[in-house]
């Protein structure tokens, strides 16, 4: 047998199982086909002993095939759930590990997306999502509330520093603008991270607003005669 028929050979296996091959993502895409072609001079009987060869990796192959053929018919949507599931909560992956419920879960859920045959284990992730989801909602929304307390408090003294000095609109902008997108930022923000890192700027951005509310009152008082 030629070597240029052993090395098409040897990428059948490899091929059938491709994601390409079964997703369906060729041009043809409605149904998954592989063609097969080999040289007109080497003996059809060599090609059909190297199949015989290969008969326990095929029957394997029948195997697999039947498996993942089940996965991008059916389960794909659950597994790409789970997957993205898994990538947002490395967001906050530190504090829900500290949680005896959401620490378990999200164990599994990485078990699950590295097991190499995780077709009989995708149907856990639904649950294993929700408990996680659970918990990891419940620290965002009393972190932001949190969060959103202390800036509104800043706005608030912000405000009253900008009242007492009876400042123009312009000024009011460049005190309370940086502390209010802020606020919009923290409304939206998933990562416990970056709201408690909001929330620190906050304060900062009061002392900025206060420095720049000082440095206008300066400039507005005449110099003495």
């Amino acid at each position: 047998m030629s070597d240029r028929l052993t090395e098409r050979l040897n990428r059948i296996l490899p091929k059938l199982i491709s994601e390409e091959l079964l997703s369906g993502s060729g041009l043809g895409n409605e149904i998954g086909f592989y063609v097969f072609d080999y040289p007109a001079e080497d003996d059809s009987f060599k090609f059909i002993e190297r199949f015989n060869a290969l008969k326990s990796e095929l029957l394997e192959l029948a195997d697999d095939f039947h498996d993942l053929k089940n996965f991008y018919d059916h389960q794909k949507p659950a597994w790409e759930k789970l997957r993205k599931s898994s990538e947002r909560f490395q967001l906050n992956r530190l504090e829900l590990e500290r949680d005896t419920q959401a620490a378990p879960a999200l164990k599994r859920i990485h078990d699950i997306l590295s097991a190499p045959c995780p077709y009989n284990l995708i149907k856990e992730g639904e649950g294993l999502i929700q408990t996680a989801s659970g918990i990891n909602d419940a620290l965002v929304s009393a972190r932001r509330a949190e969060a959103l307390k202390t800036i509104d408090s800043q706005i608030s003294e912000i405000g009253r520093e900008l009242e007492a000095v009876k400042t123009d609109v312009g000024l009011k902008t460049e005190c309370l603008q940086p502390v209010q997108n802020l606020r919009t930022q923290v409304e939206r923000e998933q990562s416990l991270a970056h709201i408690a890192q909001a929330q620190a700027e906050a304060v900062n951005a009061l002392d900025s607003a206060i420095t720049r509310i000082e440095a206008a009152l300066k400039s507005q008082t005449p110099p003495p005669t």
